[in-house]
């Protein structure tokens, strides 16, 4: 196959995967929403935004680190293998250390308190999510299989809350349901990979290497997900599990949006990575222009969009009893394209160039400033501050790459 009709295919099968996994939850969204209500939906968000700050510390930045690993090898199998196994080790020993202090932690966080099932299932999606090896097909560039198992998961997941969630005391299965959507696809994946590597390159030296190299990214995704995945959870200490379920709601609508621009990002990832390793600036530059302005052109026509379409989009997606949850989404919304632009900067400038520190330093000033800001907004706004925290912690973000790489070579823009 040529080069032209890899991209084509991998662009073509990670966006119908995308919308896929997109279209599922927004199509359960409205029978979740109604079935569970507020408070019980508020629960589910905050249990699930628990288990995905928890899966950062096993997942160890490996979706960007285990990549770039990945794709400098991918045509020396030996090393590969090596490479995807020492990956894999790291991930199992993290995960053996996160699951029971994920249940330690989880006594001292409220609504835990009164709903155990719910912290049990938070750390056993966490060991999940924290396990997933995408960068494994990433890295070799070959997504099309993996964009069907993923498809099959969340077609499971939601036939299961169809069949299973019928009313606000079933709200712990949906996190039960992630997990054996997740179980399903990942064993599909890993044996997909154990297959090419098979399990008798492991070596305790090249799971030594994976934590040296991921720690950098580690460390920044960590910084990240204060601000992307962990602002749900920090919430739910300041305001009520209704209002967590109102952020949640709008949390949920704009990040599955916003994931829309990751399968193209993804799929030139390796050939951006390919490019600086190649020592061809130009072509790497020529690249990134391209998937910055079309991605955050995409992404101020949809904002425009959602914002104007928020008083029946939101009824329409989780009911009447989420009608407070208009005026948060409408400032909410502000954050897409913000965070399209941040993503490309990062993920497609940043690392590919092996800036892990200068990554890791902006990532961390956001992540700190974003829980600080969350604190002081939430305490004196509620949810709204929340939402505002959020669009000044991507602003942060954006500012602090923009600074630090201003006089870049090969320059950003210009």
């Amino acid at each position: 196959m040529t080069r032209p009709n890899r991209i084509s295919q991998n662009t073509g099968s990670l966006y119908f995967a995308q919308f896929i996994q997109y279209l599922i939850p927004l199509a359960v969204l409205p029978y979740l929403s109604r079935v569970l209500g507020p408070e019980v939906f508020g629960l589910v968000i905050f249990s699930q935004a628990y288990a995905y700050f928890l899966s950062v510390f096993i997942e160890y930045g490996f979706n960007l680190s285990g990549t770039r690993s990945i794709a400098i090898v991918k045509n020396q199998s030996g090393l590969r293998a090596h490479k995807a196994l020492g990956i894999t080790g790291a991930q199992l020993i993290l995960a053996i250390i996160i699951f029971p202090t994920a249940l330690i932690a989880g006594v001292f966080v409220p609504f835990f308190g009164d709903n155990l099932v719910y912290l049990w299932f938070s750390a056993i999606l966490a060991v999940t999510l924290g396990l997933r090896n995408y960068w494994y097909f990433w890295g070799t560039e070959r997504l099309v299989l993996p964009s069907m198992v993923v498809i099959g998961s969340g077609l499971l997941y939601a036939v299961g809350i169809i069949f299973l969630v019928e009313s606000p005391s079933d709200g712990w299965k949906v996190l039960a349901l992630q997990v054996v959507a997740s179980v399903f696809a990942y064993t599909i994946l890993y044996n997909m990979m154990f297959r090419e590597t098979g399990t008798s390159n492991f070596s305790i030296k090249e799971v030594r290497t994976a934590f040296s190299e991921g720690w950098e990214l580690f460390v920044s995704g960590l910084a990240v997900s204060l601000y992307s995945r962990a602002n749900i959870f920090l919430l739910g200490f300041f305001a009520g599990i209704s209002q967590v379920g109102f952020f949640g709601a709008s949390d949920k609508v704009i990040r599955a949006v916003n994931r829309l621009s990751y399968p193209i990002g993804k799929v030139f990832f390796p050939k951006i990575i390919q490019a600086m390793d190649e020592d061809k600036p130009d072509l790497f530059q020529q690249m990134f222009r391209r998937l910055f302005w079309s991605l955050t052109t995409a992404g101020i026509l949809v904002t425009a969009g959602l914002y104007a379409s928020a008083p029946w989009l939101i009824p329409f997606l989780f009911g009447s009893e989420f009608a407070e949850a208009v005026s948060v989404f409408r400032i909410f919304v502000f954050a897409l394209p913000l965070l399209i632009i941040g993503y490309l900067l990062g993920d497609h400038w940043v690392i590919p160039k092996g800036r892990d520190v200068l990554f890791r330093k902006v990532t961390l000033a956001a992540g700190l400033f974003s829980v600080i800001s969350l604190i002081i907004l939430a305490m004196q706004f509620g949810v709204y501050g929340a939402a505002v925290s959020v669009i000044l912690t991507e602003f942060v973000a954006i500012a602090g790459f923009w600074i630090l790489l201003k006089n870049d070579r090969p320059k950003l823009f210009g």
